[in-house]
């Protein structure tokens, strides 16, 4: 998938989803995909990187 591609798509589901309720991450993957995560909605993404307990 190219870059064009990609933007379709985020365009066509942030047309579908409802920010306010839904929650979308795009996770590219590849080399630094840590700056490669785009949140869209209403859930901030957690940082992989920090202590998480279950």
């Amino acid at each position: 998938m190219d870059n064009t591609q990609l933007t379709e798509l985020k365009i066509k589901l942030l047309d579908i989803i409802d920010t306010n309720e839904d929650s979308l991450r795009v996770y590219i993957i590849g080399n630094n995909y840590k700056n490669k995560v785009e949140h869209f909605g209403t859930k901030k993404a957690m940082n992989l990187e920090d202590v998480l307990f279950f």
